[in-house]
């Protein structure tokens, strides 16, 4: 059975989470040095849309850009810099907000990629050369 693309969006974001866990220990020590960085909401799911970063808030995806807009608030661009701890506070802010004008259907969103900045491209295949002797 073929995994669905749900399947695939959440294997791939826990991938990604566990790949930038390291670096995310790192980010965490230099915003505590430079005085950034603060803590994440907690039990929510996030995604990459076409536009920025979404959140899931029930069965509506909340579009993080478009609040922050409406907020006047800086905000994290994609799950990899919710990862690294960007602009967290303003994220808190916007997620608490909610603007139902900045929120989406869940079966209307548009999605972008799940991984937006892969370190590694790896890529495998084979080519077959028929000759015909004669």
């Amino acid at each position: 059975m073929a995994p669905t693309r749900r399947t695939l969006l959440k294997t791939a974001g826990v991938a990604a989470v566990a790949g930038k866990l390291l670096e995310s220990g790192e980010a965490k020590a230099q915003g505590a040095q430079t005085g950034q960085g603060g803590s994440l909401p907690r039990g929510l799911t996030y995604c990459n849309l076409r536009s920025g970063l979404g959140v899931k808030l029930g069965d509506r995806i909340l579009e993080v850009g478009r609040a922050a807009q409406q907020l006047h608030v800086a905000v994290p661009a994609t799950t990899d810099e919710v990862i690294a701890g960007k602009n967290v506070d303003g994220l808190s802010k916007v997620v608490l907000a909610a603007p139902k004008n900045a929120t989406v259907a869940e079966s209307e969103a548009q999605f972008g990629p799940c991984i937006t900045n892969p370190q590694k491209i790896i890529c495998s295949g084979s080519t077959t050369r028929s000759t015909s002797w004669k």
